[in-house]
């Protein structure tokens, strides 16, 4: 009886331990705010047993979200095998896209299923760039040519308009360079301004959005890093030399935050909202030249 009740028992073990099983799945996004044409990076990360094998299948995305590359990397740690997917992705319709859930499907060496893990949908807002229409474009050189005809050629007057004409040329593209430096740091405060004026009639979430964006383009426009080369790392490397600490670590803990709310659906008080607008005025004005 006792030799049977230890059979017993050593069955229940070996089943058990099929039915307990280590492995997940996860599915992040690099950024949830883009502008239309900027891309983004899906992650799909997998841990299982070195003795267990996962179908992964192919994401399926949104009508106008193109895929542009796809990359498997795979690697063993402590018996643990990883898996990395990486996709990335873009498009150029405005629009909010949502990523849906995707089952992987653990097996073991007889190719039975242990476990199925199913990973949360993800959502992605694609936006076309901000456009000032308030201000009327201008073309530099029509003031010269509204008084093509009026100008009277003799002698050697045609020398000096071609003196005059080579030196526009040469000016030309160090006045532009410096008129959008002002116009760029006068549209990120200006923004920002209009936010906090109207903070009071917009949700915390679509502020939140509005805020990111900004905070974005000021990141590209003015430090220079593009889309995929944004994180924590990148951004304090470059601002190192430019901002005081406390302006950098504020600068810093207000893009946590507005990623933290963003990427996990976190909550925020009108009041953070308001402070959170008037820190990035400040910074913006003092560090922008």
């Amino acid at each position: 009886m006792r030799i049977r009740l230890n059979i017993l028992f050593i069955c229940l073990l070996f089943i058990c331990s099929e039915i307990i099983f280590a492995g997940n799945a996860s599915l992040f996004v690099s950024d949830t705010s883009l502008m239309i044409g900027s891309h983004a990076e899906i992650k799909l990360f997998i841990q299982l047993p070195q003795n267990y094998s996962a179908q992964i299948p192919n994401i399926n995305y949104p009508d106008n979200v193109i895929l542009l590359k796809r990359q498997i990397d795979t690697t063993y740690d402590a018996g643990i095998l990883k898996i990395a997917n990486r996709d990335i992705i873009t498009s150029f319709v405005e629009s909010t896209y949502i990523i849906p859930e995707t089952k992987i499907i653990f097996t073991n060496n007889s190719n039975n299923n242990i476990s199925i893990e199913t990973t949360n949908p993800l959502k992605i807002l694609y936006l076309n760039p901000i456009v000032d229409t308030n201000k009327p474009s201008y073309n530099f050189f029509d003031s010269i040519l509204v008084k093509k005809n009026t100008l009277i050629y003799h002698n050697n007057s045609y020398l000096y308009i071609l003196f005059f004409v080579f030196l526009l040329l040469l000016v030309a593209p160090i006045m532009r360079k410096y008129l959008n430096k002002i116009k760029t740091k006068n549209n990120h405060v200006k923004i920002l301004q209009i936010l906090l004026n109207d903070a009071n009639n917009h949700p915390e979430n679509q502020l939140i959005i509005s805020i990111n964006r900004v905070l974005l383009n000021y990141i590209t426009d003015e430090i220079g890093l593009n889309k995929s080369e944004i994180n924590t790392n990148n951004i304090k490397m470059e601002l190192s030399n430019r901002f005081e600490i406390n302006d950098l670590t504020i600068f810093i803990d207000i893009k946590n935050k507005i990623d933290f709310i963003l990427y996990n659906n976190g909550q925020i008080s009108k009041d953070e909202v308001i402070l959170m607008i008037k820190e990035l005025i400040r910074i913006f004005g003092k560090y922008t030249k």
